[in-house]
């Protein structure tokens, strides 16, 4: 790839040269925006969003080939992009392809800005600079697949749930890693962290509902550590959604060696999740392979202070309301605790 002449900007970050280049100072704000303009410029504004206007208007091709990762992306002789996807990737998760895709797309936007500006594209390519770049590939994905206003309305409006999750993933057709991220991304003081029953093979520890990945976790996000196990809720609501329903809980607690947090919570049990076939890459003709979630349960958490005082409140109350639904309860009623803990918390065990 040819680079083009000299950054005439002083920072030393290209990702800050990126932003300044659009009128910011924050890398996410400029890509989030050009995704924004891509998206709208092609008119795709609603979910699931088709990439083939987007590859067309950035004249990008995609092809399946041999690669040693999942992509690899080239610039075509005379002009435009090529995008090799690998067979074995795509045999694995259409989905997780089209977020592939999407990943290079971003690739690709950076790469266009910084010629427009006649900037070298070499920083982006920099050992030093990779993770960031990176990230914000992820970040642009995520935009062009799970555009932030569409997603917030949808859990505003329906709230979390095993039916709702399950109809967003198939509505905006990404996989589910794609999708806990995107939540905790665009939930204020929220995370997602999935759990199996199982003992890990290089530690000698028993069998028990331990956590197999985090999403979202931060200084105002609660943060469950790999490995941990569920007694370190009060109530447990992991082995609560594991029997077979949804448990919801206001007012956990999150007890863990040097932090202890108030949380909302709701523990969804995985069969609840399962997907069915999946079309083709662009082709909604269905195709033979099944892929469940490899966990038994998810939980969405939400810091309780942040519930009382911002603007997830919407979401949490949407949550309750369609558990009331699904188990007959009046919205006047009040709703009674199944289990309460001795520090009073409210416990509500979902069996659907």
């Amino acid at each position: 790839m040819e680079p083009a002449t000299t950054s005439t900007f002083p920072n030393s970050d290209p990702l800050r040269d990126f932003a300044e280049s659009r009128g910011t100072s924050v890398p996410r704000d400029a890509m989030a925006e050009a995704c924004r303009q891509l998206r709208v410029g092609v008119g795709e504004l609603s979910p699931p969003i088709d990439l083939r206007p987007l590859l067309q208007k950035m004249d990008v091709k995609v092809v399946h080939e041999e690669t040693s990762g999942d992509a690899i992306l080239r610039r075509r002789t005379g002009g435009g992009w090529s995008i090799g996807i690998s067979k074995d990737a795509y045999s694995r998760s259409r989905r997780r392809s089209r977020f592939t895709i999407a990943h290079e797309l971003g690739h690709i936007i950076l790469f266009r800005a910084f010629e427009d500006l006649g900037m070298s594209v070499r920083a982006l390519q920099s050992p030093e600079h990779w993770q960031a770049v990176e990230s914000l590939c992820n970040f642009a994905a995520a935009e062009l697949l799970l555009p932030r206003e569409t997603l917030e309305s949808a859990l505003r409006t329906r709230g979390l749930g095993g039916e709702t999750i399950g109809d967003l993933r198939r509505t905006f057709d990404v996989s589910w890693q794609a999708l806990w991220i995107r939540i905790a991304e665009v939930l204020p003081s929220t995370s997602v962290a999935t759990w199996k029953f199982h003992a890990r093979p290089d530690r000698n520890e028993r069998e028990a509902f331990r956590v197999t990945q985090s999403y979202g976790g931060g200084r105002s996000r609660p943060w469950l550590p790999e490995g941990l196990t569920s007694r370190y809720l009060d109530p447990d609501l992991i082995s609560e959604a594991a029997d077979g329903g949804d448990a919801l809980a206001i007012e956990v607690d999150l007890n863990l060696s040097r932090t202890s947090k108030k949380i909302h919570a709701l523990a969804i049990n995985s069969k609840q999740l399962l997907t069915q076939s999946e079309p083709g890459l662009f082709d909604p003709t269905p195709i033979a392979h099944f892929r469940p979630l490899d966990a038994d349960v998810v939980i969405f958490m939400t810091a309780s202070e942040a519930v009382s005082s911002g603007a997830i409140a919407p979401v949490w109350e949407a949550t309750r309301s369609a558990w009331q639904v699904r188990n007959g309860v009046s919205s006047s009623q009040s709703l009674a605790p199944e289990e309460v803990s001795s520090e009073g918390q409210l416990a509500l065990q979902l069996d659907i």
